[in-house]
């Protein structure tokens, strides 16, 4: 199977863009971000900037663009952290807010994106004290029982999408057909199926009535959300699988493997 079509794009789409300007200031200012629920640092025109990687080279700095500057940033409305500059290997004066380089991602399209926020569990947001902004926890589960499905924000699509008992991002298989999954043998090893042994249940802001479940070929029961089988993401040979709550690293897979909306619709991603 071929990389994550979210990561290929990426390269594919950058492969042409040239290196960031560097202009001659730079803005660093505080906005709240309703996705977070926080207060974050932000570019002079309202693009949510990141850190992560100390070290972010030629490919990376394709669709993590470093905020590059050529005198001396300034200040903001309401960033309190200390702002510098740091000159990289490949020339690029980049801004560094409370140390932590700062760097803007390709697929943010307008003010309030965040769709870089938690990426390859690697890239953050900076509160205005230059802390890492983590983000929100998932609703609480029903006293009786921790539900079987629940929702969960998702950094890498920017919004919220559905996961299961542990957190974990749950997956549709675009080539399943109604009723009927289309993932066996060789492919629950990269994608196992969320089972049940019950009537399966829903967390706040799941619906009821799109749960349901269907009977696999080995005879176990598989969850569904309106109509589409759920499952998770172990990886396989040379691609790593989600390792804890906030991965999604099987979005796009193949260009048919898709985390799911409250609605029961894929979120597709470029």
């Amino acid at each position: 199977m071929k990389k994550a079509v979210f990561v290929a794009v990426l390269f594919a789409c950058a492969s042409t863009a040239s290196a960031p300007a560097q202009v001659q200031s730079v803005t660093v200012k505080v906005a709240f971000n309703k996705q977070l629920n926080a207060k974050i640092i932000v570019a002079a025109n309202g693009m949510t900037l990141y850190a992560g990687r100390a070290t972010c080279g030629k490919g990376c700095a394709r669709f993590w663009r470093p905020l590059a500057v050529n005198g001396r940033p300034s200040a903001g409305p309401g960033a309190k952290a200390s702002l510098a500059t740091r000159k990289r290997p490949d020339g690029i004066v980049q801004v560094t807010y409370a140390g932590h380089p700062l760097y803007s991602f390709r697929p943010d399209r307008k003010p309030g994106d965040v769709r870089g926020a938690g990426f390859q569990a690697g890239w953050y947001v900076l509160s205005p004290s230059g802390k890492r902004v983590e983000p929100p926890p998932p609703p609480k589960a029903s006293p009786a029982a921790r539900a079987d499905v629940r929702v969960a924000f998702s950094g890498t699509v920017g919004r919220n999408i559905l996961v299961d008992a542990k957190g974990m991002t749950l997956y549709l298989f675009a080539a399943d057909t109604a009723g009927k999954s289309t993932c066996i043998k060789e492919c629950i090893a990269s994608w196992p199926p969320v089972t049940t042994e019950r009537k399966p249940s829903a967390g706040p802001g799941v619906s009821t009535s799109l749960l349901g479940t269907i009977k696999r070929d080995d005879g176990r029961l598989q969850i569904t959300y309106a109509g589409h089988p759920l499952y998770t993401y172990a990886g396989g040979l040379g691609f790593g699988g989600d390792r804890q709550p906030g991965d999604a690293r099987g979005q796009g897979f193949g260009a048919i493997w898709w985390v799911v909306s409250l609605s029961g619709k894929p979120i597709v991603t470029k």
